[in-house]
C-alpha cells in the first residue's frame, strides 16, 4: 500500500507534529505502508525529525506567491507518478488542492481522509480569500472519503455548512505528542518558578490581548506575577506595545517559538488559553502532561475533555478567569490535586487517540 500525505511545510505547529507522530507510527505498526510526503514549501525545522527513508516532493512554492495556483497541478503530477492508494490531507489549503488534483487526473482517483485540526469554518472567516475557500470547501469536500475533526461541535458545525453525510465526518480525539513526551521523560521535574504561561501562535484567533489584560488584573493581586509567552506571530509587536502601555513589562516575557517548548511548561504552574475559537490544541495535552494546569475559555470543542473540576477550570469571562488564576495559584494542594488527574488522562488516552486516528486513515 502506498500513502501519500499533503500539507503546506513542516514549520512549528501542532498539526507537523501531528504529522511526524502519525508517520512513526505507520513505519512502525505497519511497515509494509510506503509514505510520500508532498510539501507545498520543504522548510521548517521539524523537517529533521522526518525519517530518512521517507521521500519527499515539493513545489517550493511560498505562501504569498501567485504560484499557489499552480500547487493543485503540481500535485496532479505527482499522483499520476507516485499513483498512492490512500492520501492523506490537512486543513483546507492542502485538502482543496488535492481534490483539485484528484479532478485533472480523474483516472487517479483514490480514497481521500482530510484532517480538520481546526474550527474550519471560523478560522477561515478572518481570511482576506474567505469566499473562495468557503465556496471550495462547500463543493470539493463532498468528493472526500472521510473527513476527521477534533471535536463533536466541529463535527455538526461541517455537516451543516458542506450538506454531507454525518457517517463521512468522524470525530477523532487529538493525543499528546509523542516525540514530546519522549523529551519530557529525559527531563527532571524541575521547580515551578513561572506562574502562567502561554504556547502558540501570536494571531488574533489566540485572543491574547484578553490574555495580556487578564495577567493585568491578577498582577494587583500577586504583584510578584510571572508570566511567559512563547510564540511567534503577526501579533507579536502589538501584544509587545500593550504589554507597556499596562506597565506590565516586569510580568511578562516574550519569548520566541521553539521545537522544544517542553521546559517552559514544566516551570510553569498555570497555561491560561483565551482564543476566540480552538479545534482542540495539543498545548491542552502538553500542559496538562507536565503538571501546567490549564484554564481555558468556555469552548464545546475544548471543554469536552475536561470531565472534572470544571468550576476551577473553565471560564465564561474574562473576570471569572482572573478568579479561578488567583485561587489555584494561592491553593497549591487543590492544584496539585487537579494536575494530577489530567495528566493522567493524558497519558492514558496518547497511544489510543493515536492509534484510533492511525485505523481510519488506513482502513478508510
Amino acid at each position: 500500500m502506498k500513502l501519500l500525505i499533503v500539507y503546506n511545510n513542516l514549520k512549528i505547529g501542532g498539526v507537523q507534529v501531528k504529522i511526524i507522530d502519525i508517520i512513526n507510527f505507520i513505519n512502525h505498526q505497519y511497515p509494509k505502508i510506503k509514505i510520500t510526503l508532498l510539501l507545498r514549501q520543504k522548510t521548517g525545522p521539524l523537517l529533521k525529525q522526518i525519517p530518512k527513508h521517507i521521500t519527499i516532493f515539493s513545489p517550493n512554492i511560498n505562501r504569498h506567491s501567485y504560484k499557489l495556483f499552480f500547487f493543485p497541478f503540481y500535485i496532479a503530477l505527482k499522483l499520476t507518478q507516485i499513483k498512492p492508494n490512500k492520501i492523506l490531507t490537512f486543513m483546507d489549503y492542502s485538502s482543496t488542492s488535492t481534490l483539485i488534483a484528484q479532478k485533472i487526473v480523474f483516472w487517479q482517483k483514490k480514497p481521500l481522509i482530510i484532517s480538520e485540526d481546526t474550527s474550519t469554518i471560523q478560522n477561515i472567516q478572518s481570511q482576506k480569500t474567505k469566499f473562495l475557500r468557503l465556496l471550495l470547501i462547500k463543493l470539493l469536500y463532498v468528493s472526500a472519503k472521510k473527513i476527521l475533526v477534533m471535536s463533536k461541535t466541529h463535527q455538526k458545525h461541517l455537516t451543516k455548512f458542506i450538506n454531507i453525510s454525518p457517517n463521512k465526518i468522524v470525530v477523532t480525539k487529538n493525543w499528546l505528542p509523542i516525540i514530546f513526551s519522549q523529551k519530557i521523560n529525559n527531563k527532571k521535574q524541575v521547580r515551578k518558578t513561572n506562574h502562567i504561561l502561554f504556547v502558540g501562535r501570536l494571531e488574533p484567533a489566540k485572543n491574547l490581548t484578553q490574555f495580556i489584560k487578564i495577567i493585568k488584573t491578577v498582577t494587583r493581586q500577586i504583584p510578584n506575577l510571572k508570566v511567559k509567552i512563547v510564540g511567534n506571530g503577526s501579533q507579536l509587536k502589538t501584544l509587545k506595545k500593550l504589554s507597556k502601555q499596562l506597565q506590565l513589562q516586569n510580568h511578562i516575557k516574550f519569548i520566541s517559538e521553539t521545537t522544544s517548548p517542553q521546559k517552559y511548561y514544566l516551570q510553569s504552574s498555570l497555561f491560561l488559553l483565551s482564543s476566540n475559537y480552538e479545534g482542540f490544541p495539543l498545548t491542552i495535552l502538553e500542559a496538562t502532561h507536565t503538571h501546567c494546569l490549564p484554564i481555558v475559555p468556555n469552548l464545546k470543542e475544548i471543554t469536552s475533555y475536561f470531565n472534572k473540576y470544571k468550576k476551577y477550570l473553565i471560564f465564561n469571562s474574562p473576570k471569572q478567569a482572573t478568579q479561578q488564576i488567583y485561587y489555584l495559584l494561592t491553593h497549591p494542594k487543590l492544584r496539585q490535586k487537579l494536575t494530577n488527574h489530567y495528566a493522567n488522562q493524558t497519558n492514558k488516552e496518547q497511544f489510543v487517540n493515536l492509534h484510533n486516528t492511525v485505523k481510519h486513515i488506513i482502513f478508510a
